[in-house]
């Protein structure tokens, strides 16, 4: 069986599908400390940038939204199996064309 991690159709060494994995992973990271940091000090950010706005940034805090605080924790929760199913996607090259 050939070992699929990080090989190109060619058998060669996958350069962008690295750099790709890298930088989910880097986000990866973030969304992590996003969620410790949120549990420590009971505020999660929030931004959101409308087409024809300047970015809206705020705070959601637990004690006055607790609603809004688990709903965003849940949202960016959600977010490790994703990126991780990216990373993986784009380590075994799940998303190339045969």
């Amino acid at each position: 069986m050939v070992a699929a991690f990080l090989k190109t159709v060619d058998g060669d060494f996958d350069y962008p599908a690295t750099m790709v994995s890298a930088f989910f992973l880097f986000i990866l990271v973030g969304v992590f400390f996003v969620l410790v940091r949120a549990i420590k000090t009971g505020r999660i950010p929030f931004s959101w940038t409308p087409r024809t706005a300047h970015t809206i940034e705020f705070t959601v805090e637990r004690e006055k939204n607790p609603v809004g605080f688990w709903l965003l924790f849940v949202v960016d929760c959600l977010m490790i199996p994703v990126l991780a199913f990216f990373i993986v996607g784009f380590c075994f090259g799940l998303f190339r064309k045969s």
